[in-house]
């Protein structure tokens, strides 16, 4: 979804406050384990949905895309990946999206390519609406705001209109990792989210608003805040 510049953490911001997690306090009821643990690596396996690009060409059916003009090309499926072009203006960014309704998204997740130099991020969400076409519309309620890049990563939830994004937590990654195949996944449980990295651990947020703000939308988005920035891609993408 398209935050507002105040509000968005972007690559710079990762970069610089990334260093260990943090959890930021608010009117509702958040906690995290104060300890990152070992754990399994994210994985596709028993998602109801999964697209791997190494076979699919192209968006699948039952997916929506949207634009946002400021890449040098939309998003499209190259050796492997989907990626767009590189930015050509500030806050550049694309979403590929699917409905899972009646049901409640309870898991997304994402392989995710860094290689080279690439500095954009990538993000996975979780809302009861689709990501607005037009991005003067304001966005959605969502329970899942997650943000990475090769360097760190965020979990936020976002409130619709003016509130924007609150962190609940940022960090940056444990040990290294392959940056070309990055497994991220986030599996919800009513208040309760798990994160889990490529770096093998998670990490448990809970926030009474990851269980209101859920709903049957998930959306992978590839985002750059700054032009000629190249961007991150994705291998994979699953949802249940």
């Amino acid at each position: 979804m398209i935050p507002t510049s105040s509000s968005r953490l972007s690559t710079m911001t990762l970069a610089l406050l990334a260093v260990a997690v943090v959890v930021l306090g608010s009117a509702c009821t958040t906690t995290a384990e104060a300890e990152r643990s070992d754990d399994r690596v994210a994985s596709a396996q028993g998602a109801t949905v999964h697209v791997d690009y190494a076979t699919a060409a192209a968006v699948p059916p039952g997916f929506v895309t949207v634009e946002r003009g400021r890449s040098l090309h939309p998003l499209r499926v190259t050796d492997g990946r989907l990626l767009h072009g590189t930015s050509s203006a500030s806050d550049a960014a694309s979403y590929i999206s699917t409905d899972l309704s009646p049901a409640r998204v309870t898991r997304i997740g994402a392989t995710a390519s860094f290689t080279g130099d690439d500095s954009g991020a990538i993000a996975l969400l979780v809302s009861a609406k689709p990501v607005p076409a037009n991005e003067s519309d304001a966005a959605p309620d969502a329970a899942v705001h997650f943000v990475a890049t090769r360097t760190g990563w965020s979990y936020a939830i976002w409130q619709a209109g003016d509130a924007g994004q609150t962190i609940l937590g940022q960090g940056t990654y444990r040990t290294a990792f392959d940056r070309d195949a990055a497994r991220f996944e986030i599996e919800l449980d009513g208040d309760r989210a798990k994160v889990y990295l490529p770096d093998a651990t998670s990490i448990v947020f809970t926030d009474n608003r990851i269980a209101e703000f859920g709903g049957s939308w998930a959306s992978w988005e590839l985002y750059e805040d700054a032009p000629g920035t190249s961007p991150a891609s994705f291998r994979e993408l699953w949802a249940s």
